[in-house]
């Protein structure tokens, strides 16, 4: 079976129902490893919180993994939305 492109989601927990009983892996490791064992098929994240990581972090991950895919990586950047996940990782917005 021939694919064009392999996709992760950036989820720290389960949300679907159905994946309460399966193994979330941490995207950009997970995406590592499929550059490392294919060739051809564009890799990227659904959609990557930019309130998980530091930028300038999420810029030298994607770069390292930019360079172990030959330029196959595609980002996708988006503003979260799982408030259970905030919660769960101390992440705090104060609003003005």
């Amino acid at each position: 079976m021939n694919f064009d492109s392999i996709y992760a989601y950036d989820h720290v927990i389960p949300h679907y129902r159905d994946d309460i009983e399966k193994n979330i892996f941490e995207c950009f490791t997970f995406l590592s490893s499929l550059a490392a064992i294919t060739e051809r098929v564009k890799i990227g994240q659904i959609v990557a919180c930019n309130s998980y990581r530091n930028p300038s972090l999420l810029a030298k991950m994607l770069s390292t993994l930019d360079i172990i895919s030959n330029g196959r990586i595609e980002l996708g950047l988006g503003a979260g939305w799982y408030e259970q996940e905030y919660v769960d990782m101390d992440i705090i917005f104060l609003l003005t």
